[in-house]
C-alpha cells in the first residue's frame, strides 16, 4: 500500500523557492552515509503514472499524479529525483515527462 505524502512544502523550502535562494537537502542513506542534493538544479520534471512504494532507504515513494523533480538520470531504469523535500531513486518506467 502506498500512503501518499503531503505535497505541501516545508516553510524553509517555500521561503527558499520564493526568494530564489538555493538550499541543500541532506538525505540519510544509513550507516553514516549522507547524500546531498542542491534542489534548484534539475533535469526536468516527471509525473507519476503509477503508485510506487520505496523498497530501500535510498528510494522515494510517490503516487499517481505527483510531480517529481529529476536531479540525475545516471541509468535508464532508475533516476534520482526530489519530491516533497526528499531526494531518492525511483523507477523511470513509473513516470512520464511533463
Amino acid at each position: 500500500m502506498v500512503i501518499c505524502p503531503s505535497s505541501i512544502p516545508s516553510n524553509a523550502e517555500r521561503q527558499a523557492r520564493q526568494q530564489h535562494v538555493p538550499f541543500l537537502v541532506l538525505v540519510c542513506l544509513g550507516q553514516g552515509r549522507v547524500r546531498t542534493s542542491n534542489l534548484p538544479y534539475s533535469e526536468g520534471a516527471v509525473v507519476g503514472l503509477y503508485n510506487y512504494t520505496a523498497h530501500n532507504c535510498d528510494e522515494i515513494s510517490f503516487c499517481v499524479g505527483q510531480v517529481i523533480t529529476v536531479t540525475k538520470k545516471q541509468h535508464s531504469d532508475w533516476w534520482e529525483g526530489e519530491l516533497g523535500g526528499v531526494t531518492g531513486l525511483f523507477p523511470s518506467n513509473y513516470v512520464k515527462a511533463l
